[in-house]
């Protein structure tokens, strides 16, 4: 069996766990032993055994719909809870915080909870203290109500003496902990800074690989033209002793757009603009990296995999964040995304005390007055619903690093470092050594950013660790393009 139909068959199979599956383990009955229970053998009686036994305790507090949280356990269809959503079941059923970062990290695939955001710290400190849910919201009323609103978090790296001082802290007095917090909202600037560093870092190298392959293939190309000819005419011209490759480039293509008949067909022409423009691009274009990592942003193009794309966004689910240039715009942005979502929190919790009929507090109104300049002054009532409007939408805008992202950026760079390494020693390609050599980069990154290591357990990790092969590393966006599956 080729390593393609290998492929295939893992991601028909089926056969790895999902987070129902995880919930299951958790609330089966304890004479069901939690080795019989996988995604191939899980009984319709234990999944809704271990449904009605959760359900029950979750209830009263009304979190989502019975039908949202059957799909939870993977009955009428799957879904995964969202973060926020487990952290309400977390708080209201009394969850540990050992208990609740472990279901953070293996059931969701996502990140410990993050002690420079507000919300999550006091979740931290509910949960350590055997705090229930009303305590969780009047914590955070509280802060966002007491902060001042000209407040601007500190853009830097903190984590690890939050972490320091939370030690200390955590087992004070609530009012003592909400008055050291308010004394340090500037530190909880919502993100983490180092997820987002190492998140730039793989961005820019991943895009600095992709340039240095865009030249080699655009000087492949223009050997098929007449551009060495015109180089060697053009020697002794003073302009061209002093032009960089890339200006050379530049005025050959503007020689040949001038020719009544151009020496070069119009498709190598087209191919070869194109390639100028990523391989001399002065920051990274993030639309055309995109191509080459996930081949995401060529959907209506015609080697647009549309069937393996089903297949994989099938297999993945939630596990896996498909990214557009959209999306990472707002990840590079988050420090600005997140500091006016904290501001429209803010706004939100105070004009929530207020009367309905009450003049809207000043701040308020020059914050809405950002967005529209008009604005005059408003009762509270209708400057809540502006906020809270703008709120909703806000928090669409603010995005958390997934997993997911720093993986394919992962996969892509280790590729090519691996590919230099084994050309510079001159050695051969060893699956033993690259997959080892992956796991080893990829656990480095993920620990430091407080995610789980790599487990091949789960599905995209076994995907990912699946495509290195025995005879080269397959990347995932090389599964969404027919031309892969039409080679040999």
């Amino acid at each position: 069996m080729n390593n393609k139909q290998q492929i295939i068959n893992i991601l028909k199979a089926q056969t790895l766990p999902r987070s129902d599956i995880y919930l299951i383990q958790k609330w089966t009955d304890p004479n069901t032993t939690s080795s019989s229970i996988s995604s191939r053998n899980c009984s319709e009686k234990v999944r809704r055994d271990a449904y009605l036994h959760f359900y029950k305790q979750i209830k009263p507090f009304h979190i989502v719909s019975r039908q949202t949280i059957q799909r939870w356990f993977g009955i009428g269809g799957f879904s995964m809870p969202s973060r926020w959503q487990f952290l309400q079941c977390a708080l209201c059923l009394h969850f540990s915080l050992k208990e609740t970062q472990d279901y953070l990290l293996h059931g969701l695939s996502q990140w410990e909870l993050q002690i420079n955001d507000y919300e999550e710290m006091i979740c931290m400190y509910c949960l350590e203290n055997n705090l229930g849910i009303e305590n969780f919201y009047f914590m955070v009323d509280f802060f966002e109500t007491h902060t001042d609103q000209e407040l601007r978090p500190l853009q830097t790296a903190r984590t690890d003496m939050l972490k320091k001082t939370y030690k200390k802290k955590k087992n004070l007095p609530l009012k003592d902990f909400l008055l050291w917090m308010c004394q340090s909202a500037e530190l909880f600037k919502g993100y983490s800074m180092t997820v987002y560093s190492y998140y730039v870092s793989l961005l820019n190298e991943a895009f600095t690989y992709y340039q240095t392959e865009c030249r080699e293939e655009l000087q492949t190309l223009l050997t098929r033209t007449d551009y060495a000819i015109w180089k060697a005419e053009q020697s002794s011209n003073d302009i061209y002793l002093r032009e960089t490759e890339k200006e050379h480039i530049h005025r050959y293509l503007k020689n040949i757009q001038r020719r009544k008949s151009p020496s070069i067909n119009l498709r190598d022409l087209k191919d070869i603009q194109n390639l100028y423009v990523i391989a001399y691009a002065p920051k990274a274009r993030i639309t055309d990296l995109l191509n080459q990592i996930y081949h995401n942003n060529r959907k209506n193009s015609k080697t647009w995999n549309r069937e393996i794309f089903a297949l994989l966004s099938d297999y993945l689910g939630d596990e896996m964040q498909w990214e557009n240039s959209k999306y990472i715009s707002e990840i590079l942005s988050i420090s600005a995304q997140k500091e006016q979502q904290m501001l429209y929190q803010r706004a939100n919790a105070t004009l929530c005390q207020l009367p309905e009929n009450a003049p809207c507090p000043e701040w308020i109104c020059q914050l809405l007055r950002q967005k529209f300049p008009d604005t005059q002054k408003l009762p509270a009532k209708e400057a809540k619903k502006i906020i809270s409007k703008k709120l909703k939408n806000q928090k669409t805008r603010v995005r958390n690093i997934q997993r997911s992202d720093l993986l394919l950026l992962i996969q892509y760079i280790f590729s090519v470092r691996y590919d230099q390494q084994i050309r510079k020693n001159m050695t051969g390609y060893d699956q033993k050594e690259a997959r080892q050599a992956f796991i080893s980069l990829a656990d480095t990154i993920l620990t430091s950013c407080d995610m789980r290591e790599i487990n091949e357990q789960y599905r995209l990790d076994h995907l990912i660790l699946s495509g290195i092969t025995n005879e080269e590393v397959i990347l995932l966006g090389d599964l969404l393009d027919l031309d892969f599956w039409d080679e040999s």
